[in-house]
């Protein structure tokens, strides 16, 4: 008999559950990302203010055989501040004898999310209607109109590192041929070296990175508010995610922030997420410096390609100076568990992360 309740793990089940399944339902056929165990520890387990409350899972005894996750978060809507959580990673074992175990557990996380009054789920819908993911949200969608909300659909910007290996990985024919081109255009040759100037973060310049995070998203209609504790296990963990500064008058006045991601295509590409870029009063060319030696790293260790979101974050001059291309809106930003009656922005300027 299948139960639903809190996850109680270490994360390796949950990448063990996500690797099978999407594999068996996306390789070959659709783009998806792949999160292996460490990643799982880093974004949703460990000792962390949000708890695992939103840690949504089904078990058939002992064995996970779905889960929907989410991670407790802070947003601010325009100038108003609201607790919800970002997610979703729904994934149901196809061996699972269980119908309508999906519906099921998102039930669950939305009862979750009204107990503890939370205010929505910000998540991603992949745009492609031939996928399981889109199929399943439309029906959801349908069924419980109430909660979910799609919000815009939204681009990234792509940069490739490993033209020959990222060609023979890719899913389209389009892309592989961009693939074969990319090396040919010198501006979009991977940097040599890193640039002067730019050097790892250091627990020392946690107070100062804090506060560019937080004056990053001033103009933004939809942010995430950066909690202390939270923030710090995004600059730093396990050498999971990097994070490299620029520093001028003695403190960091501008940084980035990256971490590895799978990618599955034909193959596994190893990818890049970009998920912070800011900078206080500096000129663009810092930015266009960190980007560039956040590249020239990425190459050194092996990445195919790397990408970010298109937010106002990550503006077109030094996105396109740095060699990325920009990718049409593809995937939907959606509110998932809505307040009935909150007045959610339609997320023209967004400062969110990509999960």
């Amino acid at each position: 008999m299948t139960e639903i309740r809190t996850y109680e793990g270490d994360g390796q089940d949950i990448a063990d559950l996500l690797g099978r399944t999407w594999r068996s339902a996306y390789q070959g056929k659709h783009w998806c990302p792949l999160w292996d165990a460490d990643y799982i520890r880093w974004q949703l387990l460990g000792d962390r203010s949000g708890g695992h409350e939103f840690l949504v899972s089904a078990y058939d005894g002992r064995r996970l055989v779905g889960c929907v996750l989410a991670e407790r978060m802070t947003f601010r809507l325009h100038d108003r501040e609201v607790e919800g959580t970002i997610g979703s990673w729904l994934t149901v074992d196809p061996e699972a004898r269980s119908p309508g175990l999906s519906f099921k557990m998102v039930e669950e996380l939305g009862r979750r999310h009204r107990e503890h009054g939370l205010a929505f789920l910000l998540g991603y819908v992949n745009g492609n209607p031939a996928t399981p993911a889109h199929h399943f949200w439309t029906r959801f969608a349908k069924k419980h109109p109430r909660d979910l909300r799609f919000i815009r659909r939204i681009g990234y910007w792509i940069r490739i590192l490993n033209a020959p290996a990222l060609s023979r990985k890719c899913l389209y024919g389009y892309e592989r041929i961009g693939a074969r081109m990319h090396g040919w255009i010198p501006p979009l040759r991977a940097p040599g070296r890193m640039a002067f100037g730019v050097r790892d973060f250091s627990d020392g310049d946690f107070e100062a990175c804090e506060q560019l995070v937080r004056k990053s998203s001033v103009r933004a209609d939809l942010s995430t508010v950066w909690r202390p504790e939270r923030l710090a296990r995004q600059l730093r963990w396990n050498d999971l995610p990097r994070t490299l500064v620029i520093e001028r008058n003695g403190a960091p006045s501008s940084l980035i922030n990256y971490h590895r991601l799978g990618l599955l295509g034909v193959q596994e590409v190893s990818a890049g997420l970009i998920d912070l870029l800011t900078s206080a009063e500096a000129p663009a060319r810092d930015r266009r410096k960190l980007l560039r030696s956040a590249l020239y790293r990425m190459e050194a260790e092996g990445f195919d390609v790397a990408f970010a979101l298109r937010t106002p974050m990550f503006p077109p001059r030094v996105m396109l100076a740095c060699g990325f291309l920009p990718r049409p809106g593809s995937d939907y930003l959606v509110y998932v568990f809505p307040e009935p009656g909150l007045d959610l922005p339609a997320a023209v300027r967004p400062d969110v992360l990509l999960r």
